[in-house]
């Protein structure tokens, strides 16, 4: 039986996309993998979500608590290789030093240290996930206010494209570029009532990335997320 490296719940994500050129991205992509496009766009995604109850090669982590329960807030395109369509991180940022130096030397990622705070509050039928976090000494915001009942999404929507992802492509290992599976079921989305992204783009990720500063996302949702496991390679392919 094939032991997942990764194991947790991914809890309470916001997902918030913009359509950008095509040439932003392209510098980040992997070799072999190509952008897999929406309308005509290349798009970029700011996904904050709650890691709960991490294990690593089927072992719990130890105290403190924060290596195993934290919140993240990461970058990422939409790519596709073979016609397969999976992600591919530009930079992710957790609370945690020992965790970004774990996945950035054994995943060859891009994660960045940074203070990031994450609250859930629930008023009647509403639902706001709310990530508060420090780049530089800049304060930043992204939130979302979900109401009802979750669903899943739709087929060949948006919702459905931007989550609806189940390989991830990374850096190079031994010249070969770095496959993995995520195992999860399809994850039900909120509809979506109010949103605030206040991020300084620039500080956090660089030129050309400031253009998107002060920009409202194109798309936002909130879902709820669901246990996953992760595997090294891709079994689907």
């Amino acid at each position: 039986m094939l032991v997942p490296v990764l194991r947790a719940e991914w809890k309470d994500l916001v997902i918030a996309s913009y359509a950008v050129p095509g040439d932003w991205v392209t510098p980040y992509l992997p070799p072999g993998v190509e952008l897999d496009l929406w309308q005509g766009s290349a798009w970029v995604s700011l996904v904050a979500f709650n890691f709960y109850r991490l294990h690593l090669l089927g072992v719990t982590l130890p105290y403190p608590p924060t290596l195993c329960t934290f919140p993240e807030i990461n970058l990422r395109t939409y790519v596709k290789r073979a016609g397969i369509r999976g992600i591919t991180f530009l930079t992710e940022l957790v609370p945690n030093r020992f965790v970004a130096w774990a996945a950035n030397n054994l995943y060859k990622e891009h994660f960045i240290a940074a203070e990031v705070n994450h609250t859930v509050t629930v008023d009647g039928q509403d639902r706001e996930s709310r990530f508060d976090f420090t780049v530089d000494g800049k304060p930043q915001t992204i939130s979302a206010i979900g109401t009802g009942q979750p669903i899943a999404p739709e087929p060949d929507t948006q919702s459905e494209f931007f989550s609806e992802r189940y390989i991830g492509y990374g850096g190079k290992r031994m010249g070969k570029t770095i496959t993995f599976t995520v195992e999860h079921p399809p994850w039900r989305v909120y509809d979506t009532t109010a949103s605030k992204v206040e991020v300084d783009f620039e500080t956090n990720y660089g030129k050309p990335w400031g253009g998107l500063t002060g920009r409202a996302p194109d798309h936002v949702m909130l879902t709820e997320g669901s246990a996953v496991n992760v595997y090294p390679w891709s079994r689907k392919l």
